[in-house]
């Protein structure tokens, strides 16, 4: 039993190197040689997205967070928010350096953006659902890091709740693996360097709200 633990805890950190390495993935859509930049934009701008199966396995990680700020200055704030600034990153994880818009705006569902990370990775996002405050729903996918081989797609959603004084934060990621043995590959990694990447970009969200709406001044009634 002690070898075959053993096993196992070299197993599973060979797993979470593998899913954070950059050698980019085989399943992305519009990466490979010979393909230029305007062929990439097109097959990424065209691609189906995922239909997303209510009924599937998934593995999910949540963080959630108290705000001090009223929750519709929080939403008001966040929003203006980029994901480069808060997606910081993790010990295995790189950061958000940058979104590339493949169609006008990000601003109504059908949106979508190639989100670029500093290792040079990327990975295809799309609004699915804006009822701010309330719910915020977008999908990912076309993951270019050697998790796109496990990965499907995933779903990740805002919930808030709040009066004048204070917003509660809920945020969820939800991914969909590629099948059996998939899902032994991503539960590690989703349920801890991926809950760690989220925790990181929760706390430079608050951080970020806080610090904006302070900025404000007084607010008077």
């Amino acid at each position: 039993m002690k070898i075959i633990k053993v096993q196992f805890l070299v197993f599973s950190s060979a797993v979470l190197l593998s899913l954070v390495g950059c050698k980019q993935g085989g399943y992305a859509v519009g990466v490979g040689p010979g393909i230029t930049p305007e062929m990439r934009d097109k097959l990424q701008r065209e691609t189906v997205r995922p239909p997303i199966d209510s009924n599937a396995k998934f593995v999910d990680s949540v963080v959630e967070a108290d705000v001090p700020v009223p929750r519709q200055d929080y939403t008001r704030i966040s929003a203006q928010l980029k994901l480069e600034e808060v997606l910081v990153g993790s010990k295995n994880i790189p950061r958000v350096v940058r979104t590339e818009p493949l169609t006008e705006s990000w601003d109504a569902p059908g949106s979508r953006r190639r989100v670029v990370l500093a290792d040079g990775n990327t990975a295809l996002e799309e609004l699915i659902e804006d009822h701010r405050p309330e719910l915020y729903q977008y999908e990912v996918w076309n993951f270019t890091a050697k998790a796109g081989r496990f990965v499907a797609y995933a779903v990740g959603q805002f919930e808030t709740t709040g009066d004048e004084h204070s917003t509660h934060v809920r945020w969820t990621y939800r991914f969909r693996p590629r099948g059996w043995p998939s899902v032994l590959f991503i539960e590690p990694f989703v349920r801890g360097e991926y809950h760690q990447f989220m925790s990181n970009g929760m706390d430079a969200i608050r951080k970020k709200v806080v610090e904006e709406w302070q900025s404000e001044g007084p607010k008077i009634d």
